[in-house]
Protein backbone atom coordinates (compact mmCIF):
# COMPACT_ATOMS: atom_id res chain seq x y z
CA UNK A 1 0.00 0.00 0.00
CA UNK A 2 1.28 3.41 -0.86
CA UNK A 3 1.70 5.53 2.25
CA UNK A 4 0.61 9.12 1.70
CA UNK A 5 1.03 11.99 4.11
CA UNK A 6 -0.66 15.38 4.00
CA UNK A 7 2.72 17.02 3.51
CA UNK A 8 3.12 15.14 0.25
CA UNK A 9 0.36 17.00 -1.51
CA UNK A 10 -0.92 20.50 -2.06
CA UNK A 11 -4.30 20.59 -0.32
CA UNK A 12 -5.95 22.69 -2.96
CA UNK A 13 -7.63 22.89 -6.28
CA UNK A 14 -4.97 22.75 -8.99
CA UNK A 15 -6.31 22.94 -12.53
CA UNK A 16 -5.04 21.78 -15.88
CA UNK A 17 -3.00 24.09 -18.04
CA UNK A 18 -4.86 26.47 -20.27
CA UNK A 19 -3.71 29.13 -22.68
CA UNK A 20 -6.30 29.88 -25.33
CA UNK A 21 -8.20 26.62 -24.91
CA UNK A 22 -9.10 25.07 -21.55
CA UNK A 23 -10.77 21.65 -21.28
CA UNK A 24 -11.61 21.89 -24.99
CA UNK A 25 -13.60 25.09 -24.42
CA UNK A 26 -12.40 28.40 -25.79
CA UNK A 27 -11.94 31.10 -23.20
CA UNK A 28 -14.19 33.89 -24.40
CA UNK A 29 -12.98 37.45 -24.03
CA UNK A 30 -15.86 39.13 -25.88
CA UNK A 31 -19.57 38.33 -25.93
CA UNK A 32 -22.30 39.75 -28.13
CA UNK A 33 -25.64 40.65 -26.56
CA UNK A 34 -29.02 40.30 -28.23
CA UNK A 35 -28.93 43.91 -29.42
CA UNK A 36 -25.67 43.33 -31.25
CA UNK A 37 -23.43 45.23 -28.84
CA UNK A 38 -20.10 43.68 -27.85
CA UNK A 39 -19.03 43.52 -24.23
CA UNK A 40 -15.72 42.63 -22.65
CA UNK A 41 -16.01 39.49 -20.52
CA UNK A 42 -12.66 38.66 -18.99
CA UNK A 43 -12.32 34.98 -18.11
CA UNK A 44 -11.49 35.66 -14.49
CA UNK A 45 -11.19 38.73 -12.27
CA UNK A 46 -8.12 37.23 -10.59
CA UNK A 47 -6.34 37.05 -13.93
CA UNK A 48 -7.25 40.70 -14.57
CA UNK A 49 -5.93 41.73 -11.14
CA UNK A 50 -2.71 39.80 -11.70
CA UNK A 51 -2.27 41.34 -15.15
CA UNK A 52 -2.72 44.86 -13.78
CA UNK A 53 -0.28 44.09 -10.95
CA UNK A 54 2.23 42.79 -13.49
CA UNK A 55 2.06 46.06 -15.43
CA UNK A 56 2.57 48.08 -12.24
CA UNK A 57 5.40 45.76 -11.16
CA UNK A 58 7.08 46.14 -14.54
CA UNK A 59 7.20 49.92 -14.09
CA UNK A 60 8.82 49.45 -10.69
CA UNK A 61 11.14 46.87 -12.19
CA UNK A 62 12.75 49.39 -14.49
CA UNK A 63 13.76 51.52 -11.51
CA UNK A 64 14.59 48.72 -9.06
CA UNK A 65 16.33 46.29 -11.39
CA UNK A 66 16.56 42.49 -11.55
CA UNK A 67 18.86 42.06 -8.55
CA UNK A 68 16.44 43.80 -6.23
CA UNK A 69 13.53 41.76 -7.59
CA UNK A 70 15.28 38.43 -7.14
CA UNK A 71 16.52 39.16 -3.61
CA UNK A 72 13.11 40.54 -2.70
CA UNK A 73 11.44 37.33 -3.90
CA UNK A 74 13.98 35.30 -1.95
CA UNK A 75 13.00 37.32 1.12
CA UNK A 76 9.33 36.53 0.50
CA UNK A 77 10.04 32.80 0.33
CA UNK A 78 12.25 32.91 3.41
CA UNK A 79 9.63 34.81 5.40
CA UNK A 80 6.90 32.42 4.27
CA UNK A 81 9.04 29.43 5.16
CA UNK A 82 9.66 30.72 8.68
CA UNK A 83 5.96 31.48 9.09
CA UNK A 84 5.03 28.00 7.87
CA UNK A 85 7.43 26.41 10.35
CA UNK A 86 6.17 28.47 13.28
CA UNK A 87 2.54 28.08 12.21
CA UNK A 88 2.89 24.32 12.01
CA UNK A 89 4.60 23.93 15.39
CA UNK A 90 4.09 26.79 17.83
CA UNK A 91 0.39 27.10 16.97
CA UNK A 92 -0.27 23.37 16.70
CA UNK A 93 -1.71 23.25 20.21
CA UNK A 94 -4.62 25.46 19.16
CA UNK A 95 -7.76 23.76 17.92
CA UNK A 96 -8.26 24.05 14.14
CA UNK A 97 -10.71 26.79 13.27
CA UNK A 98 -11.13 30.50 12.68
CA UNK A 99 -8.85 31.70 15.52
CA UNK A 100 -5.95 29.49 14.57
CA UNK A 101 -6.39 30.29 10.87
CA UNK A 102 -6.37 34.03 11.62
CA UNK A 103 -3.18 33.74 13.69
CA UNK A 104 -1.45 31.72 10.96
CA UNK A 105 -2.46 34.25 8.29
CA UNK A 106 -1.31 37.22 10.41
CA UNK A 107 1.98 35.46 11.05
CA UNK A 108 2.41 34.62 7.37
CA UNK A 109 1.59 38.11 6.10
CA UNK A 110 3.80 39.74 8.71
CA UNK A 111 6.86 37.58 8.08
CA UNK A 112 6.42 37.74 4.30
CA UNK A 113 6.37 41.54 4.54
CA UNK A 114 9.50 41.52 6.71
CA UNK A 115 11.23 39.08 4.37
CA UNK A 116 10.35 41.18 1.32
CA UNK A 117 11.63 44.36 3.00
CA UNK A 118 14.92 42.73 4.00
CA UNK A 119 15.34 41.23 0.52
CA UNK A 120 14.69 44.55 -1.21
CA UNK A 121 17.12 46.35 1.09
CA UNK A 122 19.79 43.79 0.27
CA UNK A 123 18.94 44.13 -3.40
CA UNK A 124 19.31 47.92 -3.31
CA UNK A 125 22.72 47.55 -1.65
CA UNK A 126 23.85 44.99 -4.24
CA UNK A 127 22.56 47.11 -7.13
CA UNK A 128 24.46 50.13 -5.86
CA UNK A 129 27.66 48.21 -6.48
CA UNK A 130 26.89 47.95 -10.20
CA UNK A 131 28.93 50.41 -12.21
CA UNK A 132 28.70 51.38 -15.84
CA UNK A 133 25.64 52.48 -17.82
CA UNK A 134 25.47 49.26 -19.87
CA UNK A 135 25.37 47.04 -16.77
CA UNK A 136 22.75 49.22 -15.07
CA UNK A 137 20.65 49.28 -18.23
CA UNK A 138 20.82 45.49 -18.44
CA UNK A 139 19.78 45.21 -14.80
CA UNK A 140 16.88 47.60 -15.43
CA UNK A 141 15.62 45.62 -18.43
CA UNK A 142 15.99 42.43 -16.42
CA UNK A 143 14.07 44.12 -13.62
CA UNK A 144 11.04 44.57 -15.88
CA UNK A 145 10.98 40.85 -16.64
CA UNK A 146 11.77 39.75 -13.09
CA UNK A 147 9.14 41.93 -11.40
CA UNK A 148 6.53 40.88 -13.96
CA UNK A 149 7.24 37.18 -13.41
CA UNK A 150 7.35 37.40 -9.63
CA UNK A 151 3.75 38.66 -9.34
CA UNK A 152 1.96 35.63 -10.86
CA UNK A 153 4.48 33.31 -9.23
CA UNK A 154 3.71 34.63 -5.75
CA UNK A 155 -0.03 34.41 -6.44
CA UNK A 156 0.39 30.80 -7.59
CA UNK A 157 2.54 29.81 -4.62
CA UNK A 158 -0.13 30.92 -2.18
CA UNK A 159 -3.21 29.97 -4.21
CA UNK A 160 -3.56 26.54 -2.58
CA UNK A 161 -5.55 27.55 0.54
CA UNK A 162 -8.03 29.46 -1.64
CA UNK A 163 -8.37 26.70 -4.23
CA UNK A 164 -12.07 26.20 -3.59
CA UNK A 165 -12.80 29.74 -4.81
CA UNK A 166 -14.02 29.90 -8.39
CA UNK A 167 -11.66 32.77 -9.19
CA UNK A 168 -8.66 30.64 -8.23
CA UNK A 169 -9.97 27.38 -9.69
CA UNK A 170 -10.73 28.98 -13.08
CA UNK A 171 -7.69 31.24 -13.24
CA UNK A 172 -5.78 30.73 -16.47
CA UNK A 173 -2.59 31.96 -14.81
CA UNK A 174 -2.88 29.53 -11.89
CA UNK A 175 -3.77 26.65 -14.17
CA UNK A 176 -0.88 27.33 -16.54
CA UNK A 177 1.65 27.52 -13.74
CA UNK A 178 0.22 24.30 -12.31
CA UNK A 179 1.22 22.56 -15.51
CA UNK A 180 4.62 24.09 -16.19
CA UNK A 181 5.99 24.42 -12.64
CA UNK A 182 8.74 21.91 -11.84
CA UNK A 183 8.10 19.36 -9.12
CA UNK A 184 10.39 21.04 -6.57
CA UNK A 185 8.51 24.32 -6.93
CA UNK A 186 5.15 22.58 -6.49
CA UNK A 187 6.54 20.91 -3.36
CA UNK A 188 7.60 24.34 -2.10
CA UNK A 189 4.05 25.62 -2.60
CA UNK A 190 2.77 22.64 -0.63
CA UNK A 191 5.19 23.26 2.24
CA UNK A 192 4.26 26.94 2.43
CA UNK A 193 0.49 26.53 2.29
CA UNK A 194 -0.21 23.30 4.16
CA UNK A 195 -0.09 25.01 7.62
CA UNK A 196 -2.70 27.51 6.40
CA UNK A 197 -5.05 24.76 5.31
CA UNK A 198 -4.46 22.67 8.43
CA UNK A 199 -5.15 25.69 10.60
CA UNK A 200 -8.58 26.18 9.05
CA UNK A 201 -9.75 22.57 9.08
CA UNK A 202 -12.81 21.77 11.07
CA UNK A 203 -12.53 19.58 14.15
CA UNK A 204 -12.27 15.86 13.36
CA UNK A 205 -15.62 14.06 13.13
CA UNK A 206 -16.85 11.64 15.74
CA UNK A 207 -15.15 8.21 15.82
CA UNK A 208 -16.40 5.58 13.35
CA UNK A 209 -19.55 3.73 14.39
CA UNK A 210 -18.79 -0.04 14.48
CA UNK A 211 -22.51 -0.87 14.40
CA UNK A 212 -22.65 -0.01 10.68
CA UNK A 213 -20.84 -3.30 10.02
CA UNK A 214 -23.95 -5.17 11.19
CA UNK A 215 -25.78 -4.10 8.04
CA UNK A 216 -26.00 -6.27 4.91
CA UNK A 217 -23.62 -4.23 2.72
CA UNK A 218 -20.30 -5.97 3.57
CA UNK A 219 -21.73 -9.44 2.98
CA UNK A 220 -23.62 -8.39 -0.15
CA UNK A 221 -20.43 -7.06 -1.79
CA UNK A 222 -18.13 -9.89 -0.83
CA UNK A 223 -18.66 -11.66 -4.17
CA UNK A 224 -17.49 -8.53 -6.04
CA UNK A 225 -14.39 -7.68 -3.95
CA UNK A 226 -11.24 -9.71 -4.56
CA UNK A 227 -7.76 -10.28 -3.25
CA UNK A 228 -5.24 -9.38 -5.95
CA UNK A 229 -2.00 -11.33 -6.12
CA UNK A 230 0.86 -10.73 -8.50
CA UNK A 231 4.40 -11.84 -9.12
CA UNK A 232 6.92 -9.03 -9.52
CA UNK A 233 10.41 -10.58 -9.81
CA UNK A 234 12.15 -7.25 -10.31
CA UNK A 235 10.62 -6.02 -7.06
CA UNK A 236 11.86 -9.08 -5.21
CA UNK A 237 8.47 -9.99 -3.77
CA UNK A 238 4.93 -11.14 -4.33
CA UNK A 239 2.54 -8.28 -3.95
CA UNK A 240 -1.05 -8.37 -2.75
CA UNK A 241 -3.88 -5.92 -2.54
CA UNK A 242 -7.60 -5.65 -3.15
CA UNK A 243 -9.84 -4.90 -6.10
CA UNK A 244 -13.49 -4.84 -7.12
CA UNK A 245 -15.65 -5.37 -10.20
CA UNK A 246 -16.37 -2.13 -12.08
CA UNK A 247 -17.63 -3.70 -15.32
CA UNK A 248 -18.25 -7.21 -16.66
CA UNK A 249 -15.00 -9.15 -16.46
CA UNK A 250 -13.12 -6.04 -15.31
CA UNK A 251 -11.57 -5.49 -11.87
CA UNK A 252 -10.29 -2.13 -10.65
CA UNK A 253 -7.31 -1.91 -8.31
CA UNK A 254 -4.40 0.42 -7.53
CA UNK A 255 -1.52 0.79 -9.96
CA UNK A 256 0.97 0.37 -7.11
CA UNK A 257 -0.54 -3.07 -6.34
CA UNK A 258 0.45 -4.45 -9.77
CA UNK A 259 3.46 -2.24 -10.59
CA UNK A 260 6.33 -4.28 -12.03
CA UNK A 261 4.22 -7.43 -12.17
CA UNK A 262 4.60 -10.23 -14.72
CA UNK A 263 1.72 -12.44 -13.56
CA UNK A 264 -1.52 -11.32 -11.91
CA UNK A 265 -4.47 -13.24 -10.49
CA UNK A 266 -7.64 -12.53 -8.53
CA UNK A 267 -8.87 -14.85 -5.80
CA UNK A 268 -12.49 -15.74 -6.51
CA UNK A 269 -14.62 -18.08 -4.40
CA UNK A 270 -13.99 -20.81 -7.00
CA UNK A 271 -10.22 -20.27 -6.85
CA UNK A 272 -7.58 -18.03 -8.45
CA UNK A 273 -8.47 -16.54 -11.83
CA UNK A 274 -5.84 -15.37 -14.31
CA UNK A 275 -5.91 -11.64 -14.98
CA UNK A 276 -4.29 -9.28 -17.47
CA UNK A 277 -3.47 -5.64 -16.77
CA UNK A 278 -5.16 -3.69 -19.58
CA UNK A 279 -4.86 -0.18 -18.14
CA UNK A 280 -2.12 1.18 -15.89
CA UNK A 281 -2.10 4.80 -14.68
CA UNK A 282 0.64 5.55 -12.12
CA UNK A 283 -0.45 9.18 -11.73
CA UNK A 284 -4.02 8.36 -10.72
CA UNK A 285 -2.79 5.13 -9.05
CA UNK A 286 -5.35 2.97 -10.84
CA UNK A 287 -5.14 -0.23 -12.89
CA UNK A 288 -7.78 -2.26 -14.69
CA UNK A 289 -7.56 -6.04 -14.88
CA UNK A 290 -9.27 -8.09 -17.57
CA UNK A 291 -10.48 -11.38 -16.05
CA UNK A 292 -12.05 -13.54 -18.81
CA UNK A 293 -13.52 -16.16 -16.44
CA UNK A 294 -15.04 -13.65 -14.03
CA UNK A 295 -18.79 -13.87 -13.43
CA UNK A 296 -19.15 -11.69 -10.31
CA UNK A 297 -21.62 -8.77 -10.45
CA UNK A 298 -20.58 -5.17 -10.96
CA UNK A 299 -20.66 -2.83 -7.96
CA UNK A 300 -23.07 0.09 -7.72
CA UNK A 301 -21.58 3.58 -7.77
CA UNK A 302 -22.83 6.09 -5.18
CA UNK A 303 -24.85 8.77 -7.02
CA UNK A 304 -23.55 11.59 -4.80
CA UNK A 305 -20.30 12.10 -2.89
CA UNK A 306 -20.40 11.54 0.86
CA UNK A 307 -20.40 14.59 3.09
CA UNK A 308 -17.96 15.09 6.01
CA UNK A 309 -19.18 13.14 9.02
CA UNK A 310 -20.89 10.45 6.93
CA UNK A 311 -20.47 6.77 7.81
CA UNK A 312 -18.46 4.68 5.34
CA UNK A 313 -17.02 1.16 5.20
CA UNK A 314 -13.63 0.06 3.85
CA UNK A 315 -13.69 -3.40 2.25
CA UNK A 316 -10.75 -5.54 1.24
CA UNK A 317 -8.11 -7.98 2.33
CA UNK A 318 -5.93 -6.26 4.96
CA UNK A 319 -2.42 -7.69 5.21
CA UNK A 320 -3.29 -10.17 2.48
CA UNK A 321 -5.57 -12.03 4.87
CA UNK A 322 -9.28 -12.85 4.70
CA UNK A 323 -12.02 -10.53 3.54
CA UNK A 324 -12.75 -7.85 6.13
CA UNK A 325 -14.83 -4.72 6.60
CA UNK A 326 -13.71 -1.71 8.64
CA UNK A 327 -15.98 1.04 9.90
CA UNK A 328 -14.82 4.54 8.93
CA UNK A 329 -16.14 8.07 8.97
CA UNK A 330 -15.57 10.68 6.28
CA UNK A 331 -13.38 13.47 7.58
CA UNK A 332 -13.28 15.55 4.39
CA UNK A 333 -13.47 15.46 0.62
CA UNK A 334 -11.40 17.80 -1.54
CA UNK A 335 -9.46 18.10 -4.78
CA UNK A 336 -5.79 17.61 -4.00
CA UNK A 337 -2.47 17.27 -5.73
CA UNK A 338 -1.17 13.78 -4.91
CA UNK A 339 2.19 12.27 -5.76
CA UNK A 340 2.23 9.40 -8.26
CA UNK A 341 3.26 5.89 -7.21
CA UNK A 342 6.89 6.68 -8.09
CA UNK A 343 6.86 9.91 -6.06
CA UNK A 344 8.23 11.91 -8.99
CA UNK A 345 5.29 14.09 -10.04
CA UNK A 346 1.89 15.31 -8.92
CA UNK A 347 -1.57 14.53 -10.25
CA UNK A 348 -4.94 16.01 -9.39
CA UNK A 349 -7.54 13.82 -7.68
CA UNK A 350 -10.68 14.27 -5.61
CA UNK A 351 -9.83 12.59 -2.34
CA UNK A 352 -11.82 11.23 0.57
CA UNK A 353 -10.01 11.45 3.90
CA UNK A 354 -11.52 8.99 6.37
CA UNK A 355 -11.02 8.09 10.01
CA UNK A 356 -10.75 4.34 10.52
CA UNK A 357 -8.44 1.35 10.45
CA UNK A 358 -7.14 0.91 6.90
CA UNK A 359 -4.15 -1.39 6.53
CA UNK A 360 -1.65 -2.72 4.03
CA UNK A 361 -3.62 -4.94 1.67
CA UNK A 362 -6.69 -2.70 1.63
CA UNK A 363 -5.18 -0.84 -1.33
CA UNK A 364 -7.47 -1.07 -4.33
CA UNK A 365 -10.50 -2.03 -2.28
CA UNK A 366 -13.75 -0.04 -2.29
CA UNK A 367 -14.89 2.58 0.19
CA UNK A 368 -18.67 2.19 0.37
CA UNK A 369 -21.58 3.94 2.03
CA UNK A 370 -23.87 2.06 4.42
CA UNK A 371 -26.17 1.12 1.52
CA UNK A 372 -23.34 -0.69 -0.27
CA UNK A 373 -22.73 1.91 -2.98
CA UNK A 374 -19.09 2.59 -3.81
CA UNK A 375 -17.73 6.04 -2.98
CA UNK A 376 -14.08 5.59 -3.88
CA UNK A 377 -11.06 3.34 -4.29
CA UNK A 378 -8.74 3.12 -1.26
CA UNK A 379 -5.11 3.93 -1.99
CA UNK A 380 -3.22 4.70 1.22
CA UNK A 381 -2.92 5.82 4.81
CA UNK A 382 -1.38 8.81 6.54
CA UNK A 383 2.23 8.00 7.33
CA UNK A 384 1.85 9.90 10.62
CA UNK A 385 -1.47 8.36 11.69
CA UNK A 386 -2.54 4.89 10.60
CA UNK A 387 -6.10 5.66 11.66
CA UNK A 388 -6.49 8.08 8.75
CA UNK A 389 -6.93 6.65 5.27
CA UNK A 390 -7.42 8.00 1.76
CA UNK A 391 -9.60 7.01 -1.19
CA UNK A 392 -9.96 8.49 -4.67
CA UNK A 393 -13.48 9.48 -5.72
CA UNK A 394 -14.79 6.63 -7.90
CA UNK A 395 -16.79 8.65 -10.51
CA UNK A 396 -13.61 10.58 -11.32
CA UNK A 397 -11.74 7.29 -11.76
CA UNK A 398 -14.45 5.79 -13.98
CA UNK A 399 -14.16 8.77 -16.31
CA UNK A 400 -10.62 7.61 -17.10
CA UNK A 401 -11.34 3.93 -17.73
CA UNK A 402 -12.52 3.96 -21.36
CA UNK A 403 -9.49 2.06 -22.71
CA UNK A 404 -9.42 -0.39 -19.84
CA UNK A 405 -13.08 -1.27 -20.22
CA UNK A 406 -12.82 -1.92 -23.97
CA UNK A 407 -9.40 -3.41 -24.57
CA UNK A 408 -8.04 -6.89 -23.87
CA UNK A 409 -4.51 -5.94 -24.86
CA UNK A 410 -1.91 -6.19 -22.06
CA UNK A 411 -0.11 -3.00 -21.09
CA UNK A 412 3.25 -2.38 -19.47
CA UNK A 413 3.07 -2.19 -15.67
CA UNK A 414 6.22 -0.12 -15.37
CA UNK A 415 8.87 -0.44 -12.68
CA UNK A 416 8.18 -1.29 -9.05
CA UNK A 417 6.36 1.36 -7.01
CA UNK A 418 8.35 3.60 -4.68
Amino acid sequence: MTVAAPASWAIAVRCRAATVVADDKQLSVFTMSSDGSVALTLPNWLDLAVFVAMVVAASFGWRRGAITALLGFAGVIAGAGIAATIGGTALAYLAPGAVRLLLVLVLLIGLVAVGAAVGHRAGHAARAAISGPAARRTDAVGGIAAHSIVVPLVVWLFAAPLGSLTAVRDSTIVRTLDDVAPFWLTSLSTALTTPIVDAGLARPPAPPDPSILDGPAPADLRESVFRIRDLAPTCGLRQSGSGFVVAPKRVLTNAHVVAGSTKVSVDASSGPLAATVVQFDPTMDIAVLAVPDLTAPTVTVAPEPAEPGADAIALGYPKGGPYAAAATRVRSTAVRQVRDIYRTRLGERRIYTVDGSIQHGNSGGPLIDIRGRVLGIIFGVDENDDNIGFATNLPEVLDRLHDGLRSDRPVDTGPCAA
